[in-house]
């Protein structure tokens, strides 16, 4: 059977099935990817051993637009392509605070997307009539909801570890309060727990009381930490 880099003619392209072309078109690119790696890095040290000069073209780009019969604009994008980046200095932040959102499921009557919470019992804190175990939490409830991004816990776990699943847990080393509702209406609510959800890897939980005062219906929620604010997402919350 011939590599799927190899030429074929346009009868053999039509006798492959979907997924044999899109195989092929996946192993091409990545020949076409390596070819131009290697083609900047041989550019960049001809370039730096003066070959091109010495073959009488001045630069590479003359060269490559001379003998390999390159536009004007392609030369040039393979030598900048040979050439270092600038350096440029970033700023990581480890916190980064992101609540899961269920784009898979309708959307909220507003157009935004419900969270990934859960009600005591296991069931989804979203409407009953989205087709899944759910129903609305109610004030005075403890949920529990589950994010990323939350930041360094104690005591601390190595990356791409299980956080422990008894005491200590990993709990935050930071403040951090849930928000329920937007604008004038918001209420917020510390959690009795908020740190690494025991056993998994990466996957923060918090355990929150729904306050008594909180609003009803589908319900804006996110979590706020001193400087950082998550993406908002719905919850379903009953007055009783």
């Amino acid at each position: 059977m011939c590599s799927n880099s190899e030429p074929v003619d346009v009868e053999e392209l039509h006798a492959l099935s979907g997924p044999e072309l899109l195989d092929r078109t996946r192993d091409l690119v990545e020949v076409i990817n390596r070819a131009q790696a290697e083609l900047a890095r041989t550019v960049r040290v001809a370039d730096s051993a003066q070959a091109f000069a010495g073959d009488g073209m001045g630069t590479a780009a003359s060269w490559l637009r001379g003998h390999c019969r390159l536009s004007k604009s392609a030369a040039s994008q393979v030598v900048r392509n040979g050439q270092p980046g600038n350096r440029v200095s970033v700023t990581i932040d480890s916190i980064a605070p992101r609540l899961f959102a269920l784009r898979q499921l309708p959307a909220a009557p507003d157009g935004s997307p419900y969270g990934v919470a859960l009600n005591s019992d296991g069931t989804l804190v979203l409407p009953s009539s989205l087709g899944v175990a759910a129903h609305p939490a109610r004030r005075g409830d403890v949920i529990t909801i589950y994010a990323l991004g939350l930041g360094p816990v104690s005591p601390t776990v190595n990356t791409g570890d299980p956080s422990p699943s008894a005491e200590p847990l990993a709990r935050l080393s930071n403040q951090l309060q849930v928000v329920y509702g937007s604008g004038g209406g918001a209420v917020s609510a510390v959690p009795s727990y908020a740190g690494l959800a025991p056993g998994f890897a990466g996957l923060y939980q918090i355990n929150v009381l729904v306050p008594q005062n909180a609003p009803t219906g589908n319900v804006p929620v996110a979590i706020n930490i001193p400087g950082h604010i998550s993406n908002l997402v719905e919850l379903a919350i009953a007055a009783q």
